[in-house]
């Protein structure tokens, strides 16, 4: 008795371990195992799950009308945060396929602070909506084949949409009625209509946002204009209608600045009523403009652009009734280049009708079809600009309503009506003025040596104007420079974990002369304090990196450098640091359990992780 009783024991104990080990066993087994199954009548088989870096959860759609319903989704959903600024709401991870003519998420009508993070919503009539609410920030979604809009706010205030992707919708980004909206480093590609939108606030539809952020003055009254966007270093391609497009009222103004736009249809459209500074973006190859302004008549500064190939006959800068411009330091190249038609009307920039006191000054006007045309325009400046290898006229005013009080001075004309063996310049108007210009086709005789040809240089056109003191040598160093726009990384752009193969991908330069251009491809592990050598002399906006042939690190960065036969380079590296993790942090050991069913033999394989230890045992025979 003494015996069986040890025996019963005995059992009871290995049962016991066993019964743990199976808790174990299921509880860890979602990181990786492998099961094997094997019977007399069947014939063995396995089946293995490797762990992901982010688990994404399939969702149904999500809708939250205040801050209550809010609170509450966010305890049944054990969404992370309390939704204050300092810890606000998470909501992170999700995958939605949204149905027909619904809304992946829509929230409405909020306070709190709250922040959509890497999730991933394809399908509906929006991927997200918001509807007057503040306070929220979204974040590295993916938003794809919406019927609509990718992203849709509307009366809202202080939000944040940055490092999204959004692909094969109707728009992009849509901000409407908005206040204080940041859209920055998006990347949108191949939507129907445009790329990213930006509409203004009007009175009747802003006083409940205006009283949620307690704003003390009413718009109308406030002493200084208030930000309504800021869009900033987003990649918009193939844009069925305008690439980026913001409009704003008078009591507001805007920031548009380090964007890149290729083929859309028109590059950026404008409608502007307030205050808006447009620098340092790239638009290239648009189907029409590559940048359109119209019934504006408030104060646009366009500054250190660069625009290249509007087709004959759009144009890089298009303007129509508008007022209160400064356009500088602009590089615009190739530009109305007509296509069978060598009496096309493109030009670098064009002033159409009505456009009023407009500065233009220190621009780089080469190898487009006219430099710059004025149609019915009156108060306009031109100094400092070169105007260089234009097919057609390097200057062409047409007045018809002889508005007239147009300057031109101090700019550098070369090489342009080469073909046609007529001026540089034609005034059709009334009342203009031209003095102290470079004309490369006039006498450089110069008795008195004092800078200024002795016979005056002739303005084609009705005017029967001249140049009465045009200057025998160059004014601007910049004349004969080779200018490279750089390339620039898609990805990885910051913040991505890669493995395995990764892909290395770049918008590609593109060089003023036409000339080829290849690619040598860098990487750095310490945050670009040194370089190692990846690739070079590619031809081909596109790089496939083994991964698992450097270190797992958290400091890495990407350098394409674009360097053309003459040995002009320009470069771009990527905006922040990415992660290389090919090895888990895990230990690798492994423990084996067996045991047995009638008719069945079964053999689970557990790969243990840190902290989890499991101890097998085997049944006696």
């Amino acid at each position: 008795m003494k015996s069986i009783k040890k025996d019963k024991n005995k059992k009871f104990f290995f049962s016991s371990i066993l019964k743990l080990e199976l808790v174990l066993l299921f509880s860890v087994s979602f990181l990786c195992c492998s099961i094997f199954f094997s019977s007399a009548d069947y014939n063995q088989s396995n089946c293995s799950y490797s762990p992901i870096e982010q688990i994404s959860f399939s969702s149904s759609t999500i809708y939250i009308n205040g801050d209550v319903d809010f609170i509450n989704k966010a305890e049944n959903e054990s969404w992370s945060g309390s939704g204050t600024s300092g810890d606000p709401f998470i909501i992170s991870g999700l995958n939605i396929s949204t149905p027909e003519n619904e809304i992946g998420i829509f929230i409405v009508n909020t306070e709190v602070y709250f922040i959509i993070d890497s999730c991933t919503i394809s399908g509906g009539k929006h991927s997200i909506k918001f509807s007057n609410l503040e306070n929220a920030k979204i974040v590295n979604v993916v938003a794809s084949e919406t019927e609509n809009a990718g992203i849709l706010i509307e009366y809202c205030n202080k939000i944040v949409i940055e490092k999204c992707s959004i692909v094969q919708s109707s728009i992009g980004i849509y901000s409407v009625d908005c206040e204080d909206i940041t859209i920055n480093n998006n990347k949108i590609n191949d939507v129907s209509e445009s790329g990213i939108v930006c509409h203004p606030a009007y009175y009747n539809k802003f006083e409940q946002i205006e009283e949620k952020a307690n704003i003390k003055e009413k718009i109308g009254n406030r002493g200084t204009r208030t930000l309504v966007s800021k869009v900033s270093n987003n990649y918009v391609t193939n844009a069925g209608y305008n690439g980026i497009e913001v409009h704003t009222r008078e009591e507001f103004y805007a920031l548009v600045e380090g964007n890149y736009v290729q083929n859309a249809e028109t590059g950026m459209f404008y409608a502007i009523q307030g205050l808006i500074k447009i620098y340092n973006n790239i638009i290239i190859d648009p189907i029409k403009d590559c940048f359109v302004l119209v019934d504006s008549n408030g104060e646009t500064s366009i500054f250190n652009n660069t625009m290249s190939g509007a087709p004959d006959p759009f144009s890089a800068l298009s303007f129509h009734e508008a007022k209160n411009l400064l356009i500088y330091n602009n590089f615009l190249f190739n530009n109305g280049i007509d296509v069978g038609n060598e009496k096309g009307s493109g030009s670098a920039i064009n002033l159409g009708s009505n456009c009023d006191n407009v500065t233009i000054f220190d621009n780089i006007i080469v190898d487009n079809k006219i430099g710059i045309s004025l149609f019915d325009t009156g108060d306009v400046a031109i100094s400092n600009n070169v105007i260089q290898n234009s097919d057609d006229r390097g200057l062409q005013i047409v007045d018809e309503n002889e508005q007239g009080d147009i300057t031109v001075y101090f700019n550098d004309f070369i090489n342009n009506s080469k073909e046609f063996g007529f001026s540089q310049a034609a005034d059709n108007g009334n009342s203009n003025s031209f003095s102290n210009n470079y004309w490369s086709d006039h006498s450089n005789q110069d008795e008195n040596n004092d800078n200024i040809a002795d016979e005056p240089y002739l303005i084609d056109g009705s005017a029967n104007n001249f140049d009465y003191y045009p200057i025998i040598t160059i004014i601007n160093n910049r004349t004969q420079e080779h200018y490279l726009i750089p390339p620039r990384i898609v990805s990885p752009n910051g913040g991505e974990i890669l493995s395995g193969t990764a892909r290395i991908e770049w918008i590609e330069a593109k060089d003023s002369f036409g000339k080829d251009i290849i690619y040598d491809v860098y990487y750095s592990r310490d945050k670009g304090i040194s370089w190692n050598l990846l690739s070079e002399g590619a031809v081909v906006p596109l790089l496939l990196w083994d991964t698992t042939t450097v270190e797992d690190g958290e400091n890495y960065l990407i350098k394409v450098v674009a360097q053309t036969e003459d040995g002009l380079m320009a470069e771009d590296m990527s905006d922040k640091p990415f992660e290389i993790k090919n090895n888990e942090d895990t230990e690798t050991g492994t423990t084996t359990i067996t045991f047995d069913l009638p008719g069945w033999t079964f053999l689970v394989v557990i790969f243990s992780v840190v902290g989890v230890s499991l101890v097998s045992r085997r049944k006696k025979r």
